[in-house]
């Protein structure tokens, strides 16, 4: 009789096929230590390969309408099929970068108290990556815990920058998230998740050492596009953007600097790279 999984996978996917494979390829053969996952594949009207590719893997595949499709709907739909214990989210463009990164993820559960755990994203030294956005290994990772006691002493904006959750790679206990759904959000539904389950005592923890590969090459549209969606997350709990005159010239030179001047920071298309930092510069 075969037995439920410890541990089911989300993701959803259109149009992943430049992606999904390196994505599966972190998780079915990279990982050590840990029994074979459940993976779900939720699909939302993929025109390219991307179904093709998955088939190729012990995936189960779900397709919904593309118009179906939200962030914290789609997830929520996802928990309804799972049958792990516990439930990672991912994404079609990002992979895990630690060969432990589940077991070390899933360890963090042995606490009872601590209902889902964060990873932190990182960028990899590849050409067709912003330079200034590369992953450059530091001293300093940390586990972060975020604490109810210390959330509830908080005021809305810091309680927004605390809650600091992300579905690019993230663990749930899947009681947790039976009990509180993901709201059905354009955007930041892991933030808003995050936020309510701390102010029910949960602890969360956001571990540094979990490291995710994960970059997008935003064209103009989508960095505004992007850029309003954090706005608008923002301003539900009161928030306003600050965008100091003095803050962002210095930005702008640090830009300058790393890209035109400081020897070996951008090794190529310098130019290419500095205009599509300044179109960043210009929205965040």
């Amino acid at each position: 009789m075969n037995k439920d999984p410890l541990l089911s996978i989300i993701i959803p996917t259109k149009n992943g096929e430049k992606t999904i494979a390196a994505c599966l390829n972190s998780i079915f053969f990279e990982q050590k230590g840990i029994e074979t996952p459940e993976v779900i594949i939720i699909d939302s009207g993929s025109e390219d390969k991307t179904l093709d590719i998955v088939s190729q893997y012990p995936v189960r595949i779900v397709q919904i309408p593309p118009g179906d499709f939200g962030h914290g709907r789609t997830r929520n739909m996802g928990v309804e099929l799972t049958k792990g214990k516990f439930i990672l989210f991912t994404v079609q463009d990002a992979r895990l970068a630690n060969d432990d990164f589940l077991l070390r993820a899933l360890a963090h559960f042995e606490d009872g108290q601590v209902k889902a755990v964060g990873a932190k994203q990182i960028v990899p030294h590849e050409r067709d990556k912003n330079p200034l956005q590369w992953y450059r290994p530091v001293s300093g990772y940390k586990i972060q815990v975020l604490d109810p006691d210390r959330f509830a002493t908080m005021n809305n904006e810091e309680k927004f920058f605390y809650a600091r959750l992300d579905n690019v790679a993230a663990i749930y206990r899947r009681e947790a998230l039976v009990e509180l759904s993901f709201p059905d959000v354009d955007f930041g539904e892991d933030i808003l998740w995050a936020i309510e389950a701390l102010a029910r005592g949960w602890k969360i923890i956001i571990d540094h050492n979990l490291l995710v590969y994960h970059y997008h090459d935003y064209s103009s549209k989508d960095i505004k596009l992007r850029w309003l969606q954090e706005r608008k997350l923002a301003e539900r709990f009161g928030i306003k953007q600050k965008r100091f005159f003095l803050d962002k010239l210095k930005e702008l030179v640090k830009i300058t600097y790393l890209v035109f001047i400081k020897k070996g920071f951008v090794p190529e298309r310098k130019f290419r790279w500095f205009l599509y930092n300044l179109r960043l510069w210009w929205w965040t």
